[in-house]
């Protein structure tokens, strides 16, 4: 036999050697591991959902193999969460004595509502109160819907209520799960002192527990006032009063005093300048 066809003889052998050996390795041997090729765990990515953040509707709990769907399924991830239990019910804290807050007067030129009516501006995030003598309004200012949000239309005023209890919706706790079925009426609710129901809606004219956004396109339909606002509207207005919800009012209508601004007295260093004598020095001529 020839030193060639041994050399390629043992080759052969070794071949069929290694294969058979590679195919009765155990999977940690190859790189593999019961929880997929790298060995990463759900419940370790769970722990850190920055870096091993889950897509929507996958399984929480039971290991991956290699991109199989496991068999047994503990729980169902929504928006890369595990499901929130709602809390049943929230108390909404105290209740304390809340003054009324008088709001400034504005003229109000219109022919199209009557006195006692109620006027929302969504635009310039205003609410006019008309009152009894011709040409006056009051102004408060309030927080609207946010973008998608916004509503217009005619409305009556069906009830008022002090400390009223939260219920949200079923659409808002979809977008929050974390918020309770119920919470009580106190300074912590975000219906504030009062709330003004508007017709058979939904949505309300109330207090805040959050006063920096009034100003500001931040609520889901209601119009947010301060407590101090909302309980000084609630004296003047009555059942069946009537709530405009307009996109803007026309120029014109309301006309704002002009605030007259005192210049202030800017004193201004004076800079001295140290006025030196300057000598020339002429040299004698040369001669």
């Amino acid at each position: 036999m020839s030193l060639y066809r041994v050399v390629a003889l043992c080759c052969a052998v070794f071949a069929v050697f290694s294969l058979v050996n590679s195919s009765v390795k155990p999977a940690e041997a190859q790189g593999l591991t019961r929880y997929g090729m790298w060995g990463n765990n759900i419940k370790r990515r769970h722990s850190s959902p920055k870096k091993y953040q889950l897509p929507p509707g996958q399984i929480f709990g039971d290991p991956q193999k290699l991109g199989a769907n496991p068999a047994l399924a503990r729980g169902v991830i929504t928006n890369g969460r595990k499901p929130h239990k709602p809390i049943a019910l929230a108390e909404g804290g105290a209740r304390p004595n809340i003054k009324p807050k008088h709001p400034r007067m504005v003229a109000f030129k219109s022919d199209v509502y009557k006195p006692g009516d109620v006027v929302i501006d969504t635009k310039r995030r205003k609410l006019f109160l008309l009152l009894a003598n011709e040409g006056h309004a009051l102004v408060y200012p309030i927080a609207v819907g946010k973008r998608g949000y916004t509503w217009t239309g005619v409305e009556k005023v069906t009830h008022v209520q002090d400390w009223p209890d939260w219920y949200p919706p079923e659409e808002m706790r979809e977008r929050s799960p974390r918020l309770p079925l119920k919470m009580t009426g106190g300074i912590k609710n975000p219906l504030g002192a009062k709330a003004i129901y508007l017709g058979k809606t939904l949505y309300r004219i109330h207090g805040t527990n959050a006063r920096w956004t009034i100003g500001q396109a931040s609520s889901s339909g209601c119009f947010r006032m301060h407590n101090a606002h909302v309980v000084h509207l609630a004296k003047l207005i009555d059942k069946n009063t009537t709530v405009h919800v307009l996109d803007r009012l026309p120029r014109g209508v309301v006309a704002y005093e002009k605030k007259t601004w005192k210049k202030k007295k800017r004193w201004r260093k004076k800079r001295r300048r140290s006025k030196r004598r300057r000598i020339s020095v002429y040299a004698a001529p040369q001669i």
